[in-house]
């Protein structure tokens, strides 16, 4: 086990303290906990902003230690300021506190510890209770996270702990998360490809917390039909390419028409002509035991290209996919 103390050489990228919080001292003053209290072992993921490490308290409880990489500070707020916000909320990780390296600068968030198992090595397990169980517990997250006007921007399978023995679920790595408020812009250059939104991928700038139900509709789908990622382009115009093969193009080109948007000549050009395809296209040996008609209206009524007409998560928790998980 390691000493939090040596963060610097994790990372290789120290927090310059006299410089990276010059004149912000004072908003972490009163809410740093003790580092002292922690140790560090496996790296459990790396990232743009940040490193994140198995951890452990000096009680012997398990936590997760994300150590911040270099960033503004205005970003690290938000990112804490919105952990807050969600403080108590159903399936989500919880901040436990801030941390600070005197010796390197480095700022570290202490959150809740959660089991998980690739998605990958437990596809062929997951039932459709499971898959319902999965998705119920994430869209809880997202209707309390969305009902405190945050949306998440990178909802996905690597970003959702599941503990296929207990059915917990966590959805973690709130670094993306932003506050919403009608009307405002927001940037694009956010969630991972593969779970896009038409709005991101066509660059428009007014979207909202639907985003979150478009990107946990292609991880339903994933889940489904034991595919990830359902949606594969090797980058964004492709990928627009991708959702009209399975999607049509006719929905496409009517987003961009009512919010004037432009689609790339390339893409219009491979696009025109699809049609939309049945479900039961992706339907094969290795799946047919979870695939439900339940499962594949809900999967329209998240994956619909107009933001606007996507159900919100409260609205979805009421989907008769769920009867037979709600209480559980």
């Amino acid at each position: 086990m390691r000493s939090c103390s040596i963060y610097q050489n994790m990372i290789q990228e120290p927090m310059n303290a006299s410089n990276q919080f010059d004149g912000d001292e004072d908003i972490f003053s009163h809410e740093l906990g003790n580092i002292e209290d922690y140790s560090v072992s496996t790296r459990l993921g790396r990232g743009k902003y940040s490193n994140v490490f198995r951890g452990r308290q000096k009680n012997g409880e398990l936590c997760v230690v994300k150590v911040l990489k270099p960033v503004r500070i205005g970003k690290i707020m938000r990112e804490i300021t919105i952990l807050e916000a969600l403080k108590n909320g159903p399936n989500i990780s919880q901040l436990r506190e801030v941390v600070r390296d005197e010796d390197t600068g480095s700022i570290a968030l202490i959150l809740s510890w959660a089991e998980n198992e690739n998605i990958r090595s437990v596809f062929n397990r997951l039932t459709t209770n499971d898959i319902a169980i999965y998705i119920y517990r994430v869209l809880q997250a997202l209707e309390y996270a969305h009902a405190h006007n945050i949306m998440h921007r990178d909802v996905k399978p690597g970003n959702i702990m599941f503990d296929p023995d207990t059915k917990e679920v966590s959805l973690i790595d709130w670094g993306l998360a932003e506050f919403y408020s009608p009307g405002l812009e927001y940037q694009v250059r956010v969630a991972t490809r593969h779970y896009k939104g038409p709005e991101l991928l066509l660059n428009y700038t007014k979207y909202d917390t639907s985003l979150d139900i478009w990107c946990l509709g292609v991880t339903l789908a994933t889940l489904l039909f034991r595919k990830i990622p359902f949606f594969r382009g090797h980058d964004n115009d492709e990928q627009i390419v991708k959702l009209a093969s399975v999607l049509g193009a006719a929905d496409i080109y009517s987003y961009c028409d009512k919010y004037s948007l432009s689609l790339p000549t390339k893409v219009a050009s491979e696009i025109s002509g699809c049609q939309r395809k049945s479900w039961s296209n992706w339907i094969n040996k290795n799946n047919k035991d979870v695939v439900t008609n339940e499962a594949l209206h809900l999967l329209d009524k998240m994956l619909i290209i107009d933001h606007e007409l996507r159900p919100t998560a409260k609205e979805l928790l009421g989907h008769p996919f769920f009867n037979n998980v709600r209480d559980q």
